[in-house]
């Protein structure tokens, strides 16, 4: 069996599959943990008078449907200033397909099957791999910087720990210089066990990709926004008092810093469950329970359903790239 680089995969061990088994129970444990949390704040949620508003739920899922080809947009700006070279309905394909290997026990099969689809795509295998690892390098600077922005909302935060982010922005700059990027691009891949040669990094092209990627949260707290606003439970949307730029930003805010404590759980694959707890605590900063908790799982049902749908997409788009 060859691997994404032409090279022989090793059979898996008794120990890798036991691992793969011991992943797979963890996954369905999580899965049912969720279900009967969901159940659960259904029922409580029953109290209250609640409505579905189908334009703002379809305004939603068109940001969607905007925010999936621009982050494949930006990750093939990326696997280009590598070395590579892939069109724009490509790199859709592979990054579209691709995100469905989060949900598969073991966070390498997102990796290997973004390279194994690189390839089928014309992508070397050196451009896929660095395109990757800076992909996940910036897209957490970029929930970081998000996150601090949205922190003058949440009402938890107090005003001597608010001087503070200017400060703690500036670092995040700092980690955006070509020679500390470049030695936390060597760090990443070599705890990823994979080899790749010095890349040609600019202090610009790594400043402004950052910054296309705080826009893709952006959008992605637009989304979020507009799906809450679509489900009216007893005047929900109105407890949350900031005004709609305001509510944006905490949303996208709130989200970087969920996904990113969800992506550095090792062992939830997709983040489950680690990151609805932590977008329903975000959430309680403005809502009262049982709102976050049926909103957190709401929302997770609603990136979900995108991502099938893009990978739909990503599927009928088949293997021509040109």
């Amino acid at each position: 069996m060859r691997s994404p680089s032409g090279g022989e995969m090793k059979r898996p061990s008794r120990f890798g599959s036991l691992r793969v088994l011991l992943s797979a129970a963890l996954v369905a444990a999580i899965l049912f943990f969720l279900a009967r949390l969901l159940a659960k704040s259904w029922r409580e949620a029953g109290v209250y008078d609640w409505s579905l508003d189908g334009w703002w739920i379809a305004a939603s899922f068109a940001v969607l449907a905007l925010y999936f080809p621009f982050v494949a947009w930006i990750w093939a700006r990326l696997a280009r200033s590598a070395g590579g070279d892939i069109s724009f309905r490509g790199a859709c394909r592979v990054w579209f397909l691709s995100q469905m290997g989060k949900y598969v026990p073991g966070k390498v099969w997102y990796a290997m099957g973004r390279l194994y689809l690189s390839r089928e795509a014309g992508l070397g295998i050196v451009p896929a791999t660095a395109s990757t690892i800076l992909e996940i390098l910036l897209v957490l600077l970029a929930a970081g910087a998000v996150f601090l922005v949205s922190l003058p909302l949440w009402p938890s935060a107090a005003r001597s720990e608010l001087v503070w982010i200017p400060i703690a922005l500036v670092l995040l700059a700092l980690l955006v210089h070509p020679k500390v990027f470049a030695l936390l691009l060597r760090l990443a891949a070599r705890a990823l066990r994979r080899e790749i040669p010095p890349i040609r990094l600019s202090w610009a092209g790594l400043a402004w990709n950052t910054a296309r990627y705080a826009g893709s949260w952006i959008l992605y707290g637009a989304g979020i926004d507009f799906l809450l606003r679509g489900i009216r439970l007893d005047g929900a949307s109105a407890e949350i008092t900031l005004g709609a730029p305001g509510r944006i930003l905490f949303f996208a805010g709130s989200a970087a810093l969920a996904w990113s404590i969800g992506f550095l759980s090792i062992f939830a694959p997709g983040g489950l469950g680690v990151r609805e707890a932590s977008f329903a605590y975000c959430l309680s900063m403005h809502l009262t329970a049982p709102l976050p908790v049926l909103l957190a799982l709401v929302a997770r049902l609603w990136i979900v359903a995108g991502e099938v749908g893009s990978a739909a997409v990503g599927w009928r788009l088949g293997g021509g790239t040109r």
